[in-house]
């Protein structure tokens, strides 16, 4: 008899452990099942520090479903070399698909100065795709092969993506990507932040051996002239329409510019706000101040200049306007 209820007890005990099972992975990342037709969903912070440690996952399909802000926490790259101490890429390429979305991933610092292969992914393999994506970090430093979105990609293809943080190392270092070997494709992308090192830097890319084509970086805020790869704008130039379109972009479904001769091309899908008046994507003092200078103005449709400072479209400056940046600040 307890023979019986014991063997019933395990039985039970079994099943439950194969509900749980199945519910944990289920709930994998915020959906998906990581196929073309069904990619895996990235959704939150917690959804990419899964991405991170799960190197299972890294020939599998993404998709990002929302910008994701960081708020200044340090991470490690996807696809990272585990092996500082030999020479090469040691570890898991990623050789998957990453779609952005047209999101945007920020405020994220990637600090390993002693470590090679860095950037939000640290080596894009043969047959990955990172594509669709903004990539927004306070910083990224490595020490070789070092990129603000790619540190190594190795027969990879980057497509319609931008960065914009400050990049460092010491050799093969770009403000995009650090290196980009063999049959790597760089497709309309580019990139604006800051980049130093010592050997092999550039402003989009470091060490080009494959195609770039139709990318760009800002040769004065990245302070580099020079880049292995793309073509060196001024910030002038790369905030004018023209330097894009004739250079292929889709501005139909893939990227928009919101306020031309003031800001970059951005993905289409970033989120647009009413109290946006500066045109930075994002609510915040710079609105603020442009709202102040025009405060109490009454005849914008006449006299008055208003700018675009009359947000609510009453003719004048005004409380309404306030209203609409204090219900959008610090949106991003």
């Amino acid at each position: 008899m307890n023979v019986q209820i014991n063997k019933s007890i395990l039985a039970v005990v079994f099943c439950w452990g194969l509900s749980l099972s199945a519910l944990t992975q289920a709930g994998t990342y915020s959906g998906g099942g990581g196929t073309e037709a069904n990619p895996y969903q990235i959704s939150a912070v917690n959804d990419w520090m899964e991405l991170i440690g799960t190197s299972a996952d890294w020939k599998k399909h993404f998709i990002l479903t929302a910008d994701l802000d960081f708020g200044g926490v340090a991470i490690t790259p996807v696809a990272r070399d585990t092996n500082p101490s030999s020479s090469g890429f040691q570890g898991t390429a990623f050789t998957g698909v990453f779609d952005g979305g047209g999101h945007v991933l920020r405020n994220f610092v990637i600090n390993r100065p002693a470590r090679d292969y860095v950037g939000l992914f640290g080596q894009v393999g043969s047959g990955g795709q990172v594509r669709n994506l903004g990539v927004e970090p306070l910083r990224v430093t490595g020490r070789l092969y070092v990129g603000g979105l790619c540190g190594y990609n190795k027969e990879g293809t980057i497509t319609s993506c931008y960065a914009t943080g400050a990049v460092n190392g010491y050799w093969n270092v770009g403000g995009l990507c650090g290196e980009n070997y063999s049959s790597g494709k760089i497709t309309s992308c580019y990139a604006t932040g800051a980049v130093s090192g010592t050997e092999s830097v550039g402003g989009l890319c470091g060490v080009n051996w494959s195609t770039i084509s139709g990318s760009f970086w800002d040769i004065q805020t990245s302070g580099m002239t020079t880049s292995a790869g793309g073509t060196g704008k001024t910030t002038a130039e790369m905030q004018t329409l023209s330097t894009f379109t004739s250079a292929g972009w889709d501005f139909s479904t893939v990227w928009k510019m919101l306020r031309e001769n003031e800001d970059y091309p951005r993905l289409i899908w970033q989120e647009e706000f009413a109290g946006d008046i500066a045109g930075l994507y994002g609510v915040d003092l710079i609105d603020l101040s442009y709202l102040s200078r025009h405060w109490g103005l009454v005849d914008c449709g006449g006299a008055d200049d208003c700018g675009r400072a009359d947000i609510d479209s009453s003719g004048d400056v005004g409380i309404g306007d306030l209203l609409h940046i204090a219900n959008d600040w610090l949106k991003r």
